[in-house]
């Protein structure tokens, strides 16, 4: 899991190797149009003598026009050479990736857009590589699956319920930003949580913010052994920063890790420091009952969970089953 720093750092890596390759093949390509074509050489150093004088009397004060006319004519020579020989005249320019920046990663002062792409490229892959589910759609949560029947402890009807919650999540990823409120996603296993959770993930990702997911075991055991096993601290801060900065986390499967002290004050950590920064998280759980996660964690924590999300209640059976069960 990498920070936004890294993030940008590893997109300008892959932005300048852009560029290097296309300034090589640039120049391959040179090589092989001189060669190829009579004259070209010639018209070419004609060029550049032409530049230098332009600059030459620039720099001393003096009329530049016929310097520039002349720098004018020597550009038509060389043009002309390459059409007559069935070539386009920036044949032998680079050919970059991203027409705006030039493959530099920067324009008009500012980071490209082209890296904000790289970037979100490069989290959705990320997503994927850590997750269960490949970043899912709103539109491949098939309502069918969902029961069209009362709830037994509610009494609503089932499909209709996961209909309006899907909605207002797939709402909730279309406006979302820095003052969207956390989530908390509850309900029994199989009942597509992580599917929703990694569809609000595809969706915000694509309006341009950063968004990390986690699951939850794993992040915690990733924490604690670099806190207790590796002494790495730095690798530790760089876990707990990434988690930390994004401007949507998903913390998937709450209750699954495995409890220790150490746990318990890193989870603190991490819901403190992201409500004081405004910043929006989703849970998904498979604890429903408010006074367990009360004891698993502290009322503390149970608190400012229960304070600080909106609950968002799976209902149904399980999914996987039933398409297990399908011919």
């Amino acid at each position: 899991m990498q920070t936004h720093n890294e993030l940008y750092q590893a997109a300008m890596r892959i932005v300048q190797t852009r560029r290097q390759t296309a300034r090589v093949k640039a120049e391959d390509t040179r090589q092989m149009v001189l060669a190829a074509v009579p004259g070209l050489a010639q018209a070419e150093e004609a060029f550049r003598q032409a530049g230098i004088h332009a600059a030459l009397v620039g720099a001393r004060g003096g009329d530049t026009k016929p310097a520039l006319d002349h720098l004018r004519i020597c550009k038509e020579q060389c043009n002309l050479l390459l059409r007559n020989s069935g070539r386009s005249p920036d044949c032998m320019e680079p050919k970059y990736i991203c027409s705006i920046c030039c493959d530099t990663g920067i324009a008009e002062g500012k980071t490209c857009a082209c890296v904000h792409k790289l970037m979100r490229k490069l989290r959705r892959e990320e997503i994927e590589a850590s997750s269960s589910l490949s970043i899912c759609k709103f539109d491949t949560l098939d309502l069918r699956y969902y029961p069209n029947k009362p709830d037994p402890m509610t009494g609503c009807n089932i499909r209709q319920h996961m209909k309006l919650l899907l909605e207002d999540l797939q709402e909730y990823a279309a406006t979302f930003d820095h003052d969207s409120i956390n989530l908390l996603l509850i309900g029994n296993a199989g009942l597509g949580k992580t599917h929703a959770a990694l569809a609000v993930a595809g969706s915000v990702l694509e309006r341009g913010y950063d968004v990390i997911y986690l699951s939850s075991p794993e992040f915690f055991s990733q924490l604690e052994n670099a806190h207790f096993t590796s002494g790495n601290n730095a690798d530790e801060s760089a876990l707990m920063a990434a988690a930390c900065e994004a401007d949507l986390l998903i913390l998937d499967d709450l209750g699954t890790e495995m409890l220790s002290a150490y746990t318990i004050s890193a989870f603190y950590t991490l819901l403190n420091t992201r409500m004081s920064a405004r910043r929006p998280t989703i849970f998904t759980s498979n604890i429903m009952d408010g006074t367990i996660l009360e004891k698993r964690y502290t009322e503390k924590i149970a608190s400012r969970l229960a304070g600080s999300c909106e609950q968002f209640v799976f209902l149904g059976d399980d999914i996987r089953h039933i398409k297990a069960q399908e011919p």
